[in-house]
Formats: C-alpha cells, sequence, structure tokens
C-alpha cells in the first residue's frame, strides 16, 4: 500500500457531476512492478481490501474478455442466470474437450480450425 487519500474533483463539469468526496488508493503491486491507483467512493472498508477488490473484479473482465475471444457464443439460448450458466459452461466444456482432441492428435490446427474440422468430418 502507498497512499490512501481524500480528493475532491476540480474540473467545473466533474465537480457538478460529482461533487462529493472520493477516495484515491494508490497500491504498488510488486508482483507485477505496477503502480496502481484506485477512485472509490467506498469509505468503509480498508484500503488493501479496496484493492483486493478491484484485483478480482479485474479477473473477471479478463474471464469475459477470454469467453468472446474464444468461444463460439453469438446467442444466449435463455437470460434466465441458469440459462446463462449452462449455455457457458457447454461452451466451455466443448472448447476443452477440442483442445484436448487437438493435444491428443497433435494437430497444426487452431483450437477453432479442429473444431470446425470435426464438426465437418461429422456431417
Amino acid at each position: 500500500m502507498r497512499t490512501d487519500r481524500i480528493i475532491e474533483l476540480t474540473v467545473p463539469k466533474s465537480k457538478r457531476s460529482y461533487p462529493e468526496k472520493l477516495r484515491l488508493v494508490e497500491f504498488y503491486d510488486s508482483e507485477n512492478d505496477e503502480l496502481l491507483l484506485f477512485l472509490t467512493n467506498n469509505f468503509d472498508i480498508f484500503s488493501l481490501e479496496e484493492t483486493y477488490l478491484y484485483k478480482n473484479r479485474w479477473q473477471i473482465e479478463v474471464f469475459f474478455k477470454w469467453i468472446k475471444q474464444n468461444l463460439t457464443v453469438k446467442k444466449l439460448w435463455g437470460h434466465s442466470p441458469n440459462a446463462v450458466k449452462i449455455h457457458l459452461w457447454t461452451a466451455i466444456c466443448t472448447h476443452l474437450i477440442v483442445a484436448y482432441i487437438k493435444h491428443l492428435t497433435k494437430v497444426s490446427l487452431s483450437i477453432y480450425e479442429t473444431h470446425m474440422y470435426c464438426i465437418h468430418k461429422h456431417e
């Protein structure tokens, strides 16, 4: 932890939009040699807790980015939490099965190409 400060926005438009005080938490991540800055309106938790919350939120963002880049989910089957979970878990399992087939066969195709090959081979 480097600093934990209370700040106010000073640019007129920003100050009008958010006149309340904010908390600026600076954290040095020695693992990645990075200085991280967190801006929050949460004054109820310790500053170190705040950094862990943001770190975990970031992991969720990275996971969703991976889903968008690696899974072919064009349209969800449903919108209930259960339908979304089933759809995503099915897509993840399919991705892992195809990756495993690619590994076993040692083909030089990408996982996507392997998937397409498997689909067209069985049509």
